[in-house]
């Protein structure tokens, strides 16, 4: 019973309300409510931070000893999380060509939570974006696909897509490590850890995995312009005409009627802000979806030719994801001292 009536106050949009804005007053409307009481100490599990402090907290009965679980779980979340960050890492350097055991492992974690979540809270249809589609491309390779001609192209393809624009949109979409976080931290494994895995099988994998594109020994693989770029832009060029006959065309209707967020939606409707923003309105409102798909087929293309060079050097293709890992550490850093130092502090303030 309480985990029915916390879902019904995330998918609270009817009317314009946002199921941000649809928890935070349901929550006020429902304060003495004892299902809700218990509700509310699970909040901080799933609930980015603004939405709690929004919260009324000199209602007693409505937090009850809130305080503490919020402590509990994200000591239990940030403690966790930093220890993959140290076993992530060990495992690559000492065991490289079996790392992609691990990520397997946290793949099928922490995808099948969001999953379950993303469905419960209205945003699965995040789920069709590409970053996903490569996630899945690569388990397909790992555990149905690993050796022989189609293995060695399908290789080739991950490998541009992991190094090129899953790697990139760390950058892009602000990822941080923000070690408490489970929602952060699985947008961290999903475009990070890929190109972890396609790098440890690039270098270290055994005779059981082709990673060569071609019928070569796969430690004197040679590369060619049709390999690296085109082959991944047909790939590319089908996951994008499957998105939009889906989610565009087929399920046009349902997506509207249910108000369901898709990251087309989210730049558009929701941030109304940054570069992404401004360039999608550069031609006019008419015109966001075209200018959307062409910027993201060109960010695609031109974020895949650096992976030329990370195919023959190992040293570059280490650099690129430290320089990423260095970014994503750096926007953690801001999270923590300039926005959740002082929002975790106000927090417990207000339960005094």
């Amino acid at each position: 019973r309480v985990q029915e009536i916390f879902l019904s106050q995330w998918k609270s949009i009817d009317n314009g309300i946002t199921s941000r804005e649809g928890i935070i007053m349901s929550a006020r409307d429902e304060k003495r409510s004892p299902p809700f009481k218990t509700l509310s100490r699970k909040l901080s599990f799933f609930v980015e931070e603004e939405v709690i402090e929004e919260l009324d907290y000199t209602e007693v009965d409505l937090v009850g000893d809130l305080s503490d679980t919020v402590r509990i779980e994200d000591k239990i979340l940030f403690t966790l999380f930093s220890m993959n960050t140290i076993i992530t890492p060990f495992l690559a350097g000492l065991i490289p060509e079996y790392f992609y055991i691990w990520h397997t492992l946290k793949a099928i974690l922490l995808l099948s939570f969001r999953l379950w979540w993303y469905r419960h809270i209205s945003l699965h249809y995040f789920l069709f974006d590409f970053c996903y589609f490569t996630n899945l491309l690569l388990l397909v390779y790992l555990w149905l696909i690993p050796a022989g001609p189609i293995a060695g192209k399908l290789f080739m393809v991950l490998f541009c897509f992991a190094n090129g624009p899953l790697l990139w949109a760390v950058a892009l979409w602000g990822n941080s490590l923000v070690f408490h976080s489970v929602d952060k931290m699985t947008s961290m494994f999903i475009h990070i850890s890929p190109a972890l895995t396609v790098s440890t099988l690039r270098w270290y994998s055994k005779d059981e995995y082709t990673t060569c594109p071609a019928e070569e020994d796969d430690n004197q693989c040679s590369l060619s312009f049709t390999a690296a770029v085109l082959i991944p832009i047909v790939f590319y060029v089908i996951w994008q005409l499957v998105y939009i006959v889906w989610v565009d065309f087929i399920r046009k209707k349902h997506v509207e009627k249910n108000k369901l967020m898709t990251s087309y939606n989210w730049i558009v409707e929701r941030r109304k802000q940054g570069w992404w923003y401004r360039l999608l309105n550069a031609l006019g409102p008419e015109w966001n979806k075209p200018v959307f798909i062409v910027l993201q087929f060109c960010y695609t293309l031109l974020v895949m030719l650096p992976c030329y060079l990370f195919y023959y050097s190992l040293e570059a293709n280490v650099i690129a994801i430290l320089v990423f890992m260095s970014v994503a550490c750096w926007n953690g850093a801001q999270y923590y001292i300039d926005i959740f130092s002082e929002r975790y502090h106000l927090q417990f303030e207000k339960l005094q």
